[in-house]
């Protein structure tokens, strides 16, 4: 039921199948894409104007759930792996170091549970 609904995605580069698509494959499901949209931004503008769900991070939509209803995926989501690397030169560069914490912080929101909105 959850496949059927409309979804509105922001397709990955070179028509890659984004790991939201791979988790539904191995449970033989594959989502009705609606609309492909070019940003996130854009993405949930379309949701709250349709019948349309998206799938999303929850923080992004968590101070506007006066715009969406929410609810939880129904299938379970690995968590993203994200990598970072510089040259030992850069260690302890202050710039570096700073760029290297912003970006850890952002990983860490960014591995909290999805939701769709609609």
């Amino acid at each position: 039921e959850f496949c059927e609904l409309g979804h509105v995605v922001t397709p990955g580069p070179g028509g890659i199948p984004s790991f939201v698509d791979r988790a539904l494959a191995e449970i033989g499901c594959e989502r009705r894409i609606a609309v492909e949209s070019s940003d996130h931004a854009l993405t949930m503008s379309i949701v709250a104007a349709t019948d349309y769900v998206a799938i999303t991070p929850a923080h992004l939509v968590q101070n506007q759930l006066d715009r969406f209803a929410t609810f939880a995926i129904p299938f379970a989501l690995a968590p993203v792996q994200l990598c970072a690397s510089w040259h030992p030169r850069w260690q302890f560069d202050p710039a570096a170091v700073w760029l290297r914490e912003q970006l850890s912080g952002a990983a860490a929101v960014w591995n909290a549970p999805a939701l769709a909105a609609a």
